[in-house]
């Protein structure tokens, strides 16, 4: 019997996802960063709930971005939107490095220490405004935002 997780790889396969961007999400579980409560919302296109009044991106959402980001395995990349850490993770199989930024502390923190918990050490978390970081953080080959932003973060060209 198919189970969600099985169903969403299969129609990344059938929309023509890079193999790297499905071998990605296939190596992370949702179940390892978002609460049980939500388990119906897993591997699904719903949005879950993360805290501090956010949610987590669609899959499939998330999917489209990294298929037409591309990412290549030397990269160094920006990731504004940190939430619950698993698009972090995620982007943390296809490339070199994730610096990950949150606007909130705590979902900060709590992604972190889940993907301390499970090895991702290709990661560097930070709180703040990622539209606003530090230059200190250094060029990156991409920049992906998860989430909304109230203005256009021009400011993020500055970082490629």
């Amino acid at each position: 019997m198919s189970t969600k997780r099985d169903t969403f790889l299969a129609l990344l396969k059938k929309k023509k996802t890079g193999k790297a961007v499905i071998d990605a999400f296939s190596a992370v579980k949702q179940e390892d960063f978002f609460d049980a409560a939500f388990r119906k919302s897993f591997y699904t296109d719903e949005t879950i709930p993360i805290g501090t009044g956010e949610r987590s991106d669609p899959l499939m959402s998330l999917a489209r971005m990294f298929g037409i980001l591309a990412p290549q395995k030397k990269w160094r990349v920006l990731e504004v939107g940190t939430g619950s850490g698993y698009s972090t993770a995620v982007l943390s199989r296809l490339v070199k490095e994730v610096v990950t930024v949150d606007l909130y502390g705590e979902l900060s923190a709590a992604a972190k220490a889940r993907c301390k918990r499970r090895k991702y050490d290709n990661i560097r978390f930070y709180s703040g405004d990622g539209t606003d970081h530090e230059p200190s953080l250094g060029i990156f080959d991409a920049v992906i935002v998860c989430g909304a932003c109230r203005k256009r973060p021009l400011s993020l060209m500055r970082s490629l």
